[in-house]
């Protein structure tokens, strides 16, 4: 699939945490895209928080920004008002997941798009750079100086460990075989939490 247009901002953030976006780049877009598309998560008409804006001296109250539960989202995320009506917004900070209306809105103003674990694609992107590294690495000594290439394994692998702690969580439903299942559902081998 080709690189989509609405992925530049979540590619560049992927680049400056792993520390690639100087010339020449060790991943291509296509190849960041790829890895953060492992880990994305639809979300399906979620509810934006409302964050009021009382105007001063007349006791009017607009709501003009509203903000996602979680951040890293598409470029391409829809927002619907109460009335599932389309609305378009005067800015979008799909980073952060803060919506900005030009005139108030009537809550409840609803969002459909696509959201990413980017420190879990980060880690990921810092694992591969560093097999590669590995097999294509070595010290160099120049007269008194040597020069360790360790160091910057020590320095991606102390990163790997920041950003998978950062990652969502993912966590298992047990069930038991021998029991009847609770509302008639079916088990379920594990969910993602955005945290």
């Amino acid at each position: 699939m080709a690189v989509r247009a609405t992925m530049a901002g979540l590619i560049a953030k992927i680049r400056a945490l792993i520390g690639d976006k100087n010339a020449p780049q060790q991943f291509s877009d296509q190849e960041i895209q790829d890895q953060l598309d492992t880990v994305r998560d639809v979300v399906r008409y979620q509810a934006l928080r409302p964050a009021p804006t009382p105007a001063p001296n007349t006791g009017v109250v607009q709501y003009l920004d509203f903000y996602g539960e979680t951040g890293y989202w598409e470029a391409d995320a829809q927002v619907f008002g109460p009335a599932w009506q389309p609305l378009t917004a005067a800015d979008a900070d799909f980073i952060t997941g803060h919506w900005t209306f030009a005139s108030s809105q009537i809550p409840t103003v609803w969002v459909v798009g696509k959201i990413y674990d980017i420190y879990s694609a980060a880690a990921t992107m810092l694992e591969e750079w560093m097999a590669q590294d590995a097999i294509n690495s070595f010290d160099v000594k120049t007269g008194e100086r040597t020069y360790f290439r360790n160091q910057i394994a020590k320095t991606r692998a102390g990163l790997i460990d920041r950003y998978r702690a950062k990652a969502w969580a993912v966590t298992v439903r047990q069930y038991r075989e021998d029991a009847m299942p609770d509302s008639g559902g079916v088990p379920v081998a594990g969910d993602r939490i955005q945290g």
